[in-house]
Parts: structure tokens; C-alpha cells; sequence
């Protein structure tokens, strides 16, 4: 997808994902991005629960790494976050701090796609 794409995607609050590789072949891993709504209730109350006072007029991303077992992958299957064998999560400012958790993942903006064009597993 293209950048400005990706980028306007974010705007609109829609998660993007990523494919990503895994520490075991045994697994499978993708990196989630969350736009953050600071003027949506859910959003205002996300950013205060995570010390964020300030955040009118700025953008959120929730970026998590996951990594789950094969086994879980099943049309039938929906897993839930004790199913995961790796989850980590950090809460990033604006597009340069969603450029830079993206690069130290070994990502490019342009890799990321919409969660149906992946096998995303939330």
C-alpha cells in the first residue's frame, strides 16, 4: 500500500497491520497498529489510563507485536490474550513516533495493510 494510503487509513482510525517474523517456526507474529481516538470516550479514557494528560490536536498509534502458536490458527478458533505467546504493546506520538516504533521493528510504513489482507488473529 502505498504511504499516503497507509497514512490516511491511520487517520480515519482504522488498525493496520503487519506480518512479521517469528522467535520459532512454531509460531506465527504480526505487529498491530492502533489509531487512538482522543476525541472518542473509549480513546480519552485509553490515553488517561496510560498517563497521557495532554492530547488534543495529536495522534495516538497503540502498536502490539503478537506472536501465537499455529495451533490457535483455525477457522473455528477465535484466541483470546493468555492464548499469545508474546505480547508486547507501547503507546507512540504522532507519525515520527509511529515511523520510529516501526523502523526498530524492522517495518516500513508502506508494509502495512488492512487486517483482512493478513491472517490477523484479532
Amino acid at each position: 500500500m502505498d504511504i499516503l494510503k497507509v497514512w490516511n487509513t491511520l487517520e480515519m482510525f482504522r488498525m493496520m497491520v503487519a506480518d512479521m517474523p517469528s522467535s520459532d517456526p512454531k509460531f506465527r507474529a504480526w505487529l498491530g497498529i492502533y489509531p487512538i481516538n482522543p476525541n472518542s470516550v473509549a480513546g480519552c479514557q485509553f490515553l488517561t489510563r496510560q498517563g497521557v494528560a495532554k492530547f488534543t490536536g495529536q495522534s495516538f498509534f497503540h502498536v502490539r507485536f503478537l506472536e501465537l502458536d499455529v495451533k490457535f490458527l483455525s477457522d473455528n478458533y477465535h484466541p483470546c490474550e493468555s492464548d499469545f505467546a508474546t505480547i508486547t504493546s507501547q503507546l507512540v506520538r504522532g507519525r515520527l513516533g509511529l515511523a520510529t516504533a516501526l523502523h526498530e521493528f524492522g517495518v516500513a510504513v508502506v508494509d502495512l495493510k488492512m487486517p483482512y489482507e493478513s491472517d490477523y488473529p484479532i
